[in-house]
């Protein structure tokens, strides 16, 4: 019994629990293959503790585990379940925090766990507690009867209300008739020690629409052992949301063993992190000293939870204070298996996760036999150089101080063994003193440098531009070493690393491909910082016959990038000019072809590095300009533009590189196709006019901007309506905007294109009125403002022919409709009154009905034009006053002034004193 309780706190203390895989060798079973896990454990849970069970049960683990792992030849990996639920037998009253441990356990339960226990430990599984919950919510019997009340309303009445039962009775007594929904789920889930857990088991989803069925069957393939949990009584309610249907909600529950793999991507189990510092916090401040107390126990197992995965952790994030205090107590308590679990969690990263004091004071506190591969393991595989070298320099002192032969040996054997190790080196100033510091205690520094460290760097970090620019400053700056033969080792390995970089290695990321301007960059600035210039113009090169294999994309992206680059390293290195001017002038020339407006100050500086930046200007773009399209030309023509003063130093650059920017924008004007506009289509076409428009005003070329205007003219279009609105009006309306910018005038800048648009307006798209005798003017002035004369206005404006308009007035205000109808008969409108019944009349006229008798008014049919021409005639207005005033207007049009102004002025009434037009309305009467 004794050992059942010993057994029984040591599995309560699950992550510091072990059991040796020999010891399961007496559990060894090997009867015919598992062929079902679920199985195979109910059979040997059903006959638990037969001397059989106990066989079969680490049977049914090794088959799970195979199983996981792909190892099984009867089932697939996809087939092994994600967990198993175990319900306990036996009933437990919650604990003082309201958590399950072990050692709570009694009957078979506590028998049971000991040996669960210790064949899941064997077999890299994990227990839990939980409850288990199973409910159904749906109608239950009692809801049978519905009484009706009001209209379309009905109340549920269960029998026993019915009988005067009391409603607190009846609940207990409800019974499930229909299940509409039902759900199975794992929660309260805690360690063997009590401690909670949250649980992720997105695979957990079980909750279904059940139509009347239950979900039992589906719950019982998660659970194995003879208890079920629809064996106990449920928990009964009332479903509050159910309303009037009588709904009921019962609920099955049960404490139950979860048991899952230990290293399962399926489901998760997580700890607070306000339980992880409470567990820290309670392991510093023990006061135990030679054994842990139970609550010590709790929190060191808490703490060793959370680190389980520490192997594969890449950032602290707390983790190192958890570390530390498991370490401390563990050497404290000197628990020595402890400590070797504390270490293989680590992993590789021994060191980085536990400190060198700690492992130091290890190595003081425990048998080394137990614990030197670990040490080995972390000196030959931990990444940090310093880490690893401060750890055996303290082991060499401690075994000194404590003359300790053996692990002095030890020492010496890793010191000697040191640089054989090293494969990489991080380019930081801890890592480059500890490798510098290693080279030399086995021998000369410059010697251990060529023979032994270089080679491996050269095969695995050939592009690691920081690390050489450490390792090579470090080494040049070493008061210990003769400088002349340090700097030829630098010089040498530059000589080596130079013309076997691959900028474009097979299967390179996307990334690292942004690298290589970087590298290049800095690779360039070493040789020029240790004199080695001549590598300079083969590196460049191999760069440049390298990139040819790249995507136009990556290698414009590529060279963009490393002009800057480059140029500061010239700035810092002066002679670097003659080996850069080559490659900068094939860049030139490669980037300038496919220019945008982004990289012109990139380009400006490879141009600086040419001899002759006007000459080779002028000879690329005499000859590329008919290749390139639109978009990089005008890129072009602005770079050029930019650079008439960084480049211009005297009258003859001046004036080729105006020569230049005349010839591309010549280039980029036979880019615009205008004759080929048809009417009705493309009414876009004039954008990519007012583009180059821009270009040239930008760049002070207005006669060549003048010529595109002129194309437009040009255009067999020109004199047709449509290409006239669509194309020819918008560009004028958009060039006094353009010209406000740059302080010119369209009347002097585009006198015969604004005038030329004008009277191609006037003649084609205006045309002749329709009624010539009616102005602008008379056309918006209609009667004298009245109710009556607006009507009427409003009617002629909206005339068509055959409508007919009905009114009755008294003789007074007929009077005064007669008197605006005389002032227009000259408009060809005439009319007349009469008598009869107007409706009998089917004229195309007005009629106006005072008592009985009416006036017919005949509108002339040609009226209904008279609309969309007065609306063309405000908008010549609109283009005339874009020409400016009077003055300017006249100097546009010249002798076609009057003539333009005549036909759309609107204003042909003749003028009184006051420079307006006489008026014609007549004071209002009544």
């Amino acid at each position: 019994m004794a050992e059942v309780e010993d057994e029984i706190l040591k599995i309560e203390n699950w992550e510091s629990y072990s059991r040796p895989v020999c010891e399961l060798d007496d559990y060894l079973d090997e009867s015919s293959p598992v062929k079902d896990i679920k199985k195979a454990f109910e059979a040997a849970l059903k006959v638990y503790p037969s001397a059989g069970s106990k066989r079969q049960l680490n049977r049914s683990f090794t088959a799970w585990k195979k199983a996981l792992n792909g190892l099984s030849k009867t089932i697939k990996p996809s087939d092994a379940p994600q967990a198993l639920v175990y319900l306990l037998s036996e009933t437990y009253d919650n604990e003082e925090d309201g958590h399950l441990r072990a050692s709570s356990l009694h009957g078979s339960d506590r028998d049971l766990i000991v040996h669960l226990g210790m064949m899941a430990k064997g077999n890299e599984f994990d227990l839990h507690f939980g409850e288990a919950s199973y409910t159904e919510e749906g109608l239950s019997v009692a809801s049978q009867r519905c009484n009706f009340v009001g209209y379309g309303v009905f109340d549920y009445v269960t029998d026993d209300e019915e009988d005067g039962g009391s409603s607190e009775t009846s609940e207990s007594k409800l019974e499930m008739d229909f299940v509409r929904t039902a759900s199975f789920s794992i929660s309260d889930v805690t360690t063997l020690n009590g401690v909670p857990l949250r649980l992720e088991w997105p695979d957990l989803d079980l909750h279904r629409e059940c139509e009347g069925d239950s979900l039992c069957d589906e719950v019982r393939r998660y659970i194995v052992g003879p208890a079920r949990l629809e064996d106990c009584e449920p928990d009964k309610e009332l479903d509050p949301y159910s309303g009037d249907e009588g709904g009921i909600i019962h609920t099955w529950r049960g404490n139950c063993v979860l048991i899952t793999p230990m290293h399962s991507l399926c489901l998760e189990f997580s700890l607070a992190k306000d339980v992880i510092d409470k567990a820290c916090v309670a392991l510093d401040a023990s006061s135990s000293a030679d054994e842990p107390s139970n609550e010590d126990r709790v929190a060191l197992d808490t703490c060793l939870r959370a680190l389980r995965n520490l192997s594969s952790a890449t950032v602290k994030r707390g983790l190192s204070s958890c570390v530390a205090s498991v370490s401390r107590a563990i050497i404290r308590w000197r628990k020595d298996d402890m400590f070797l679990g504390l270490l293989r969690v680590c992993g590789n990263r021994i060191i980085f996760w536990m400190g060198t004091p700690c492992l130091v004071k290890g190595c003081e506190t425990f048998d080394w036999q137990a614990i030197g591969n670990f040490y080995l393991n972390a000196i030959t595989n931990e990444p940090s150089i310093q880490l690893r070298r401060e750890l055996l320099i303290q082991l060499q002192d401690l075994a000194s101080r404590n003359e300790d032969t053996g692990l002095i040996a030890w020492c010496q054997l890793r010191l000697e063994e040191f640089i054989n190790n090293i494969q990489t080196v991080k380019g930081e100033s801890g890592e480059v003193d500890a490798v510098l510091l290693s080279l030399g205690s086995t021998g000369e520094i410059l010697d251990n440098l060529r023979d032994k460290l270089l080679p491996k760097l050269y095969k695995n970090q050939l592009s690691d531009m920081n690390m050489w620019t450490a390792l090579f400053s470090r080494i040049g700056s070493e008061s210990t070493l003769n400088r002349e033969a340090a700097l030829e080792t630098i010089r040498e390995a530059l000589k080596h690393i130079s013309p076997n970089l691959r900028f474009f290695p097979q299967g390179q990321s996307e990334t690292s491909v942004q690298q290589i301007p970087h590298c290049v960059a800095d690779l360039v600035g070493l040789c020029a910082r240790y004199d080695v210039f001549d590598v300079v113009p083969p590196l460049l090169q191999a760069l440049w016959a390298e990139s040819k294999c790249a995507s136009l994309t990556v290698r414009t992206d590529l060279y963009d990038a490393l002009i800057p680059m480059l140029d500061a390293r010239f700035i810092e290195h002066s002679p670097l000019k003659s080996s850069l001017r080559l490659f900068f002038a094939d860049i030139f020339h490669y980037l300038l072809a496919r220019h945008s407006s982004k990289r012109d100050a990139n380009l400006r500086i490879a141009l600086g590095y040419l001899d002759d930046p006007v000459g080779t200007l002028a000879h690329f773009l005499h000859d590329e300009c008919k290749e390139l399209d639109d978009h990089t030309l005008d890129a072009i023509v602005r770079f050029v533009y930019l650079c008439r003063w960084e480049f211009c130093n005297h009258a003859d650059s001046s004036a080729k590189l105006r020569n230049i920017i005349q010839r591309v924008l010549k280039a980029r004007l036979s880019t615009i196709d205008v004759t080929s506009v048809e009417v009705g289509t493309r009414p876009n076409d004039s954008t990519s006019v007012l583009v180059f428009i821009r270009l040239c005003l930008d760049t002070e070329h207005h006669l060549i901007a003048s010529q595109a205007l002129d194309m437009c003219l040009r255009n067999p279009c020109s004199t047709k309506a449509q290409y006239i609105k669509s194309q020819l009006v918008p560009l004028l309306r958009e060039l006094p905007g353009l010209l406000d910018k740059h302080e010119l005038i369209l009347a002097d800048t585009f006198p015969q294109f604004a005038g030329e648009v004008v009277r191609k307006f006037v003649r084609h798209v205006l045309g002749s009125s329709p009624v010539p005798d009616i102005t602008l003017w008379d056309w918006k002035n209609i009667g004298c403002g009245c109710g009556d004369c607006n009507t009427l206005a409003s009617w002629i404006r909206k005339f068509k022919v055959g409508s007919r308009y009905v009114i009755r007035r008294e003789d007074q205000r007929r009077r005064h409709l007669i008197d605006q109808l005389e002032n227009m008969s000259g408009w060809g409108i005439s009319w007349k009154v009469t008598g009869g019944n107007p409706k009998t009349k089917k004229l195309p006229m007005l009629q106006i009905v005072p008592d009985a008798r009416y006036i017919k008014v005949q509108i002339p049919s040609r009226f209904k034009d008279l609309p969309d021409w007065f609306a063309k005639v405000e908008q010549a207005q609109s283009l005339l006053r874009l020409l400016g005033d009077d003055t300017q207007q006249k100097q546009v049009l010249g002798g076609d002034y009057w003539s333009i102004t005549g036909a759309i002025s609107g204003q042909k009434r003749p003028l009184t004193s006051n420079g307006r037009p006489e008026s014609s309305k007549k004071p209002r009467l009544g």
